[in-house]
């Protein structure tokens, strides 16, 4: 288990590493110039030197890279440009809110692929199976941001059963769901779906093997065998797409967050971008990166759970 943890742990080290240099390149290659963005197109040269003196863009890049990477190991993301706060200040801000939702989303397309998936599988080939399969493919092909104006148009502006701007300022629990419902909603749909067909496709295959016709054998009911022998064993490959899609329900999330207004990272990603805020945007992309390494690890931690003989790969 030791060795395990230590290897995924190596991994996760290497990943951020290579995410930090690349985040530092690109973010650089973007057009435009921050500085610029601050003072406007009619500061004097002056200004123009002497904040770029004081922001550290007149360094050489291995100058600056040097300095963001001592800054990220020690946990500081920075000052952004624009506004003089700092990166994660700012980020901690509107954190929860992205959290809040990528977590709800993930509990209801969960809570709802898994059923679905193990009643499809079931029921295969009947008309469960086959209504089931069309909508999971549909959900498959529908963009988060797609499904997001969908909800919207339909439920926010035509039957107005949600409000439009999800602002997230909500003074009653009951007043927050409905503002989480449509978002919430819009990246459930696109996760149940994957749920949906990796949990149908491993309640087939175990449903084959021959101790579930063992168990069937010995007289067990049809719930039992279903419910606590087939899909006991297929909690792997489910594990493994919930862990997978969670890091892009995390990147769907920006979208979503835009599309209803809602406050989160997404949002503030979006400023960060056309301000050219060069800190911000570095700091926020190593924060969705986090994000996405800690997911996989803890991924690769529960197989070790589910099946103990993981723990000794």
């Amino acid at each position: 288990m030791v060795s395990f943890l230590a290897r995924r742990l190596g991994f996760a080290v290497v990943t951020l590493f290579s995410v930090l240099t690349l985040v530092f390149l690109i973010v650089r290659i973007l057009p435009g110039d921050p500085v610029l963005v601050i003072l406007g197109d009619q500061a004097s040269p002056a200004s123009v030197i002497a904040l770029r003196q004081r922001l550290g863009l007149d360094q050489s890049l291995p100058v600056q890279y040097g300095h963001f990477l001592l800054q990220a190991l020690r946990g500081d993301l920075g000052t952004s440009m624009i506004s003089g706060r700092p990166v994660t200040q700012e980020i901690l801000a509107v954190l929860p809110y992205t959290l809040e939702l990528t977590i709800a989303a993930l509990i209801l397309g969960a809570a709802l692929g898994i059923p679905a998936g193990v009643w499809a599988a079931v029921r295969r080939n009947r008309l469960p199976d086959y209504v089931l399969r069309l909508l999971s493919l549909i959900g498959l092909s529908l963009p988060a941001f797609v499904a997001a104006i969908i909800l919207l148009m339909v439920f926010a502006i035509q039957f107005r059963w949600f409000p439009v701007i999800s602002a997230g300022g909500a003074d009653t629990l009951t007043e927050r769901l409905r503002q989480m419902a449509l978002p919430t909603l819009a990246l459930a749909l696109i996760m149940m779906a994957y749920i949906t067909r990796v949990t149908r496709s491993a309640m087939l295959e175990v449903l084959s093997q021959d101790f579930v016709r063992t168990a069937r054998a010995k007289g067990a009911s049809a719930s039992a065998v279903i419910w606590s022998h087939a899909l006991g064993n297929c909690l792997i490959p489910i594990t493994t797409v919930i862990g997978l899609y969670l890091g892009i329900l995390i990147g769907n999330s920006v979208l979503t967050e835009i599309v209803f207004s809602r406050p989160g990272l997404g949002k503030l990603i979006l400023t960060a971008l056309s301000q050219r805020d060069y800190t911000l945007l570095q700091g926020m992309i190593v924060v969705y990166t986090l994000m996405v390494v800690v997911v996989n690890l803890l991924t690769d931690l529960t197989y070790g759970f589910l099946d103990p003989r993981v723990q000794y790969k």
